[in-house]
């Protein structure tokens, strides 16, 4: 028959407490981070228009120029739509 010792006890309840301590702290880290993220999306600002883009970039790069880019989409299917792709 074999017996723990009681040290060997004591060692093993504080390795689960000690992992279960880091798997809350790593889960209140990712809730906050997330929190985080979302309280500074509401609060960001609008994006500048073109003007505002290139009149800001104009010091760093003389030659600058706006272009839009637009992207294609027409040959994904649209899933509530049983129409064919306009092409």
């Amino acid at each position: 028959m074999t017996t723990t010792s009681a040290p060997a006890v004591r060692s093993r309840a504080g390795l689960v407490r000690a992992s279960a301590a880091g798997v809350c702290a790593l889960t209140v880290a990712a809730a906050g981070a997330a929190l985080g993220a979302w309280l500074g999306w509401l609060g960001a600002p609008a994006l500048p228009s073109g003007a505002a883009v290139l009149a800001l970039v104009q010091p760093a790069a003389p030659d600058a120029r706006f272009t839009t880019v637009a992207r294609h989409e027409a040959s994904v299917p649209d899933a509530v739509s049983s129409s064919p792709p306009a092409l």
